[in-house]
């Protein structure tokens, strides 16, 4: 596991279930966010929040279980659980393990919902920030660059948003076309850090293009949609969804495959 993140390791070392994991915990991180803003607010629905914070956790980690080549051996829990802030992988699991519990006392709506709410805040931040930071951690793959750590807690808040208005969530409507706007510019940013990068990162952007590179456009471009389908909210919301996932899963795949000297 560890050298998974070493520059020795030279090739790919996930498989497709890892890409329900990065939409999984975008999503579990962006409605623990949500749940939070309701139980400062006192929502009504806050519960509800709270309860789909939860099913979404228990769904990232049980894929992540069905990912790992260990699964039927738990020997290994303790990264998850040991003190170790510089690790990507101890951030994500704390993350969620504080959304876990602090949406669990939403839901029973017991105790002080400020303690909750600012539980919810470091749960969701930890859970949201973590996929782009263990990525850019991987210093052998020039496509995984430190960019990934705002291009993917915004593009996560995009399909939690996305989802929130497919599920007639008023207060969505005011930040899908803010959230995918700022995806879509940090997405061209992100192209144009490796296209002016160093050697490297020039590398990786050939890659990237020669292996989705058009396909990477076309997410963007989804991303951008949402300014020009405010009549249309159903759209609005489904456009964004499919171009940040788009983004997220084609960094992570492609990426995977691309290291110095390939």
């Amino acid at each position: 596991m560890v050298e998974w993140y070493g520059l020795p390791w030279s090739q790919h070392f996930w498989h497709w279930p890892t890409l329900f994991h990065f939409a999984f915990v975008a999503l579990a991180g962006g409605m623990a966010f949500v749940t939070m803003v309701a139980t400062l607010r006192d929502h009504p629905r806050k519960r509800t929040y709270a309860l789909i914070t939860m099913g979404l956790i228990v769904l990232d980690l049980f894929t992540l279980w069905v990912e790992s080549p260990a699964r039927w051996r738990f020997t290994h829990v303790w990264l998850f659980l040991a003190f170790t802030p510089t690790s990507p992988i101890w951030i994500g699991a704390w993350g969620l393990i504080t959304s876990m519990v602090a949406s669990f006392f939403v839901w029973l709506d017991r105790g002080p919902r400020q303690v909750w709410g600012a539980l919810l805040v470091i749960g969701s931040s930890l859970a949201l920030v973590y996929p782009g930071l263990a990525l850019s951690v991987n210093v052998n793959r020039p496509i995984w660059s430190m960019i990934l750590i705002v291009l993917f807690p915004l593009t996560g808040m995009v399909t939690v948003t996305a989802l929130a208005m497919l599920f007639k969530q008023a207060w969505a409507k005011a930040f899908i076309t803010p959230l995918s706007l700022a995806s879509a510019g940090i997405g061209v940013l992100y192209l144009w850090g490796l296209a002016t990068g160093v050697p490297e990162a020039q590398q990786g952007f050939a890659y990237l293009w020669s292996h989705g590179g058009p396909l990477f456009l076309v997410g963007l471009a989804l991303l951008v949609a949402p300014a020009f389908l405010r009549r249309t909210p159903l759209l609005a919301a489904l456009v964004p969804f499919v171009g940040a996932t788009v983004v997220r899963s084609l960094i992570v795949e492609i990426g995977q495959h691309q290291f110095f000297g390939f």
